[in-house]
C-alpha cells in the first residue's frame, strides 16, 4: 500500500499549528528503526518526549525535501510516542516558506501514514502580525508567534503524556498517495518528493545571556523578577537559535513579550555602537506568551536572530532560567587561518561567524530574510569552498536557482520564494556558482552537457534579449545612495554590468583556449580605456565610472592571463567614481590585491569591529541588516588574495598558489581541500607550502608542487 499524505480534518482550517501522534510499540519495528519524514510547511518530530527531528527544509512543490531520520536513539521497550508537531503560517510565515497546504508523511512499514495516525490542534498558538514595534521596514523571515493562555501548557512541546491527555484527537483526512515524479500512478499529489538534499542544522548550546544594568555594565543573573517592567538581556555576541525560557506566575492571567533586536537604535535608523546600551531604544521583533498560574517553558517554533533580548510584563512574572540553542548548517572540520595581527585574527572570528549564522536551510540573512538572493548566495557558496570539504550546500542552492527558471531562461533573483522577482543580473551571479562549483568540487554534476552547465552558458543571451525587448528587469548592481534602487545609469547596458557578464565567463574552467583567447578578444573589443585611463563599454549609453566595472574588467583579464596594471585610485577619485558597498568590495579587494597587500584593504571592517558589531553588517553606516553574509567575504580573500590559494584545474585537480606578505610578520593557512589540507606557512624566513594535489607556486619563481610533499622557498617581501 502506498504511503499517503494525512492532513488535519477539513473544518479545522489549513492555517494553525497541530500535533500528529502515533503510538506503537518496540516489538512491531524490528530491525526497522530508520522512517522517511516529511511535512508541510515545518515540522518538529519527538520520540518519547526528545527532539530527533526538525524539517523538512526549504524547497518548493515540485521539489519537496524528504529526509531519513533514525529513531533507534529514542526507542525504549514496551509502548512508544512518536508525534509530530505541525505548523503552517499562511501569509504571515517568510516568504521562503513555500506550502501546498498543512500535511504529514511519514514512509515506514510499520508507521507510515495514515496508517493509525491521529492529529489534534493547538488553538492557542499563531502566527503574530509581522511588525517590529513602530519601525515599518522590509521583513520577511519567519512570523513571532503569539501563544494564547489555553495553550500555555504546551509551550513546552516535546510532552506526549501533555500533549495526549489534554487535547482532542481525531482522525487525520488523507490527502494525496507520496509522489517521487510526475510520472505514472491513479492519483496526483500537491506535492513531488525529493530526498533531502542537505543534512538537518545542527542545534549548539550557546553561551548564558547576560542582564544589562543601567550603567551599561552586565553581570550574571539566576532569577528575575518582573512587574510592570521589563529587562535587557545581551547574548555577548550576534546569535541566532532557540531562546528557552522558564516562567512562573501566580497572576490568574500574565503576558510575557519576549523581544529580540540585532542592536539598539538612537532616533532614526543610527544605531551608533552596538555594545552601547544606555539612552537607546528597543526595536526589534515579538514573541507573545500568555499563562496561567504555574511553571511554564516557551521556546518559539522557529529559530530567532538577536545581540540584545528584552523581558517585559505587567503582571508579576519570574524568569527562572534562559538557555539559548543556537543552529546552523553542520559544516565538517573548518579551514583555519592565524597570524600575530590579533586585529585580522579577529576579522577572521567575525566573519566566520557572519557566514555561519547565514547559512541554515539556505544561504540568507537570518533577522530580515532569510532569503537565498544569487548575489549574496554567489559570495557564500564560495567562501564555503574554501572553508570545509562539504559541497552538498554548494549543489542545493544552484538546483533550487535552475529550478526557478522561466520559461525563457531567466532565473529568479531569489528562491525558494512564494513571491517571484527578477534582479536580471543576478542571472550573472548563477553562472558564476555553476563555474565556481566546476572548478572547486571535483565530483561536480554541472559540467558540459548538463542542464545547468548548458542554461549557464544560454544566460547572456537570454539576458540580453529582455534588454532588447524593452523590458530589462531589476537591473540592481549594488546599494549606491545615487543609483535609483541600485540601479547603475545604462540598465543591463551599463559598464558595470557588462563586466559582470565577462567576469563571469572568464571564470568558466572549461573553456578551451581557443575560447579564452576568443572571450580576450571579445574583451578588448567591448571596453575602451578613456582619457582617464579608466575602462568603459563601448555601447554603454550612460557611463558612470564605478569601481565595481574597473574591478571585473581586470579580474576578468587575469583570469584570462593578462598581467595587471596597478589600480587607478587616483583616476577613480578624479572622476567621483561610484564606490564598492561591503557587498561588491570582494571583486575590488581581489582586484586590488593583486598588486597590492590585502591586508592593508580592511580599513571598513576594522571599522566595524571598533562599532561593537559581532558579525558583519549589510552595509556600513545606517544599515538595515547587521548580520548579512555577504560582507563575511574576508575569509576567502585571507585565502585567495593573502594566501594566494585558488583552482587551476576543473575539481580542483590542480592548485595555484600565489602567497603575499600583506605587510604582516608571518601567518598560517589551512584549507580543507577535498583530497586533503592545502597549507602555506609565510614565516618570518621561509615560505612552507604543502598541498594534496599537484600544481604550482608562483613565488620568486615558479615551482612545482607535488602532492604531500613540503615546498620551501626563502621568503621576499613581494612589492
Amino acid at each position: 500500500m502506498p504511503h499517503v499524505w494525512i492532513g488535519p480534518p477539513h473544518d479545522f482550517g489549513d492555517v494553525g499549528t497541530y500535533v500528529f501522534r502515533r503510538t506503537f510499540a518496540r516489538a512491531d519495528l524490528g530491525d526497522q528503526t530508520s522512517i522517511g519524514i516529511t511535512a508541510d510547511p515545518r515540522y518538529r518530530l519527538y520520540l518519547n518526549g526528545q527532539l530527533i527531528s526538525t524539517g523538512p527544509g526549504r524547497g518548493d512543490v515540485m521539489h519537496w525535501p524528504i529526509g531519513r531520520v533514525d529513531l533507534s536513539s529514542a526507542l525504549k521497550e514496551g509502548q512508544n510516542i512518536l508525534h509530530a508537531v505541525v505548523w503552517n503560517h499562511g501569509n504571515l510565515a517568510g516568504l521562503a516558506q513555500v506550502s501546498h497546504r498543512t500535511g504529514l508523511l511519514v514512509e515506514h512499514p510499520v508507521l507510515g501514514t495514515p496508517s493509525e495516525w491521529e492529529v489534534a490542534m493547538l488553538v492557542g498558538i499563531a502566527p503574530s502580525e509581522d511588525t517590529i514595534n513602530w519601525r515599518p521596514t522590509y521583513r520577511v523571515a519567519s512570523a513571532t508567534i503569539t501563544v494564547g493562555s489555553d495553550e500555555s501548557a504546551f509551550g513546552d512541546l516535546a510532552d506526549p503524556d501533555r500533549l495526549g491527555r489534554e487535547l482532542s484527537w481525531f482522525e487525520p483526512v488523507r490527502i494525496s498517495i507520496a509522489k517521487r515524479d510526475a510520472l505514472g500512478g491513479e492519483q496526483e499529489s500537491g506535492w513531488w518528493l525529493i530526498d533531502r538534499p542537505i543534512p538537518e542544522p545542527i542545534r549548539v548550546p550557546g553561551a548564558p545571556c547576560l542582564l544589562v544594568n543601567p550603567d551599561e555594565s552586565r553581570r550574571e543573573w539566576s532569577v528575575i523578577q518582573l512587574d510592570d517592567s521589563s529587562v535587557l538581556l545581551d547574548a555577548g555576541v550576534y546569535r541566532y537559535g532557540y531562546p528557552i525560557l522558564n516562567v512562573t506566575t501566580e497572576a490568574e492571567e500574565a503576558w510575557l513579550q519576549i523581544g529580540y533586536a540585532e542592536s539598539l537604535f538612537h532616533d532614526g535608523w543610527d544605531k551608533g555602537n552596538r555594545n552601547e546600551t544606555a539612552e537607546k531604544t528597543f526595536v526589534g521583533i515579538e514573541d507573545w506568551f500568555q499563562m496561567t498560574p504555574g511553571h511554564h517553558r516557551f521556546e518559539p517554533l522557529e529559530p530567532r536572530a538577536f545581540r540584545y533580548l528584552r523581558l517585559a510584563s505587567q503582571e508579576k512574572v519570574e524568569i527562572c532560567g534562559l538557555e539559548v540553542i543556537e543552529t546552523h548548517y553542520p559544516h565538517p572540520a573548518a579551514s583555519s587561518f592565524s597570524s600575530p595581527n590579533k586585529e585580522i585574527d579577529k576579522i577572521w572570528e567575525v566573519a566566520h561567524r557572519t557566514w555561519t549564522i547565514c547559512a541554515g536551510d539556505n544561504f540568507d540573512c537570518p533577522y530580515y530574510e532569510e532569503l537565498q538572493y544569487a548575489g549574496d548566495t554567489r559570495l557564500q557558496a564560495l567562501i564555503g569552498y574554501f572553508l570545509s570539504r562539504d559541497r552538498a550546500f554548494q549543489r542545493n542552492a544552484i538546483r533550487q536557482f535552475f529550478w526557478s527558471m522561466t520559461p525563457e531562461g531567466i532565473t529568479l533573483a531569489r528562491t525558494p520564494c512564494r513571491e517571484m522577482q527578477i534582479i536580471t543580473p543576478f542571472c550573472y551571479w548563477w553562472m558564476a556558482m555553476v563555474f565556481d562549483n566546476l572548478r572547486y568540487d571535483p565530483e561536480s554534476p554541472f559540467g558540459p552537457g548538463s542542464r545547468e552547465y548548458e542554461a549557464a552558458m544560454r544566460m547572456p543571451t537570454n539576458v540580453m534579449r529582455r534588454q532588447e525587448e524593452g523590458r530589462p528587469g531589476w537591473t540592481f548592481g549594488d546599494w549606491i545612495d545615487e543609483w535609483h534602487w541600485g540601479q547603475p545609469p545604462g540598465g543591463l547596458l551599463a559598464t558595470m554590468h557588462q563586466a559582470t557578464e565577462v567576469y563571469v565567463r572568464s571564470l568558466n574552467p572549461c573553456l578551451s583556449l581557443d575560447e579564452r583567447q576568443g572571450l580576450l578578444a571579445e574583451i578588448r573589443s567591448r571596453f575602451e580605456v578613456g582619457s582617464d585611463g579608466l575602462y568603459r563599454a563601448v555601447s554603454d549609453p550612460a557611463f558612470t565610472p564605478t569601481e565595481h566595472a574597473e574591478a571585473l574588467i581586470r579580474l576578468a583579464l587575469h583570469e584570462l592571463g593578462e598581467i595587471p596594471h596597478d589600480w587607478p585610485a587616483a583616476a577613480l577619485e578624479t572622476s567621483r567614481a561610484a564606490k564598492t558597498t561591503l557587498y561588491f568590495s570582494y571583486y575590488r579587494l581581489a582586484a586590488q590585491a593583486l598588486t597590492q597587500p590585502y591586508p592593508a584593504l580592511l580599513d571598513p571592517w576594522r571599522e566595524a569591529l571598533a562599532q561593537g558589531f559581532t558579525t558583519f553588517p549589510e552595509k556600513m553606516g545606517e544599515t538595515r541588516s547587521d548580520c548579512h553574509g555577504w560582507s563575511a567575504h574576508p575569509l576567502v580573500g585571507l585565502f585567495q588574495s593573502l594566501a594566494g590559494i585558488s583552482s587551476d584545474g576543473i575539481g580542483w585537480s590542480r592548485v595555484k598558489i600565489r602567497p603575499q606578505s600583506g605587510g604582516l610578520p608571518s601567518y598560517r593557512a589551512e584549507v580543507h581541500h577535498p583530497a586533503g589540507i592545502i597549507s602555506v606557512e609565510f614565516g618570518e624566513d621561509e615560505v612552507r607550502v604543502i598541498s594534496p594535489v599537484t600544481g604550482v607556486l608562483e613565488y620568486g619563481g615558479s615551482h612545482v608542487l607535488e602532492p604531500g610533499k613540503p615546498l620551501n622557498v626563502p621568503r621576499i617581501d613581494r612589492a
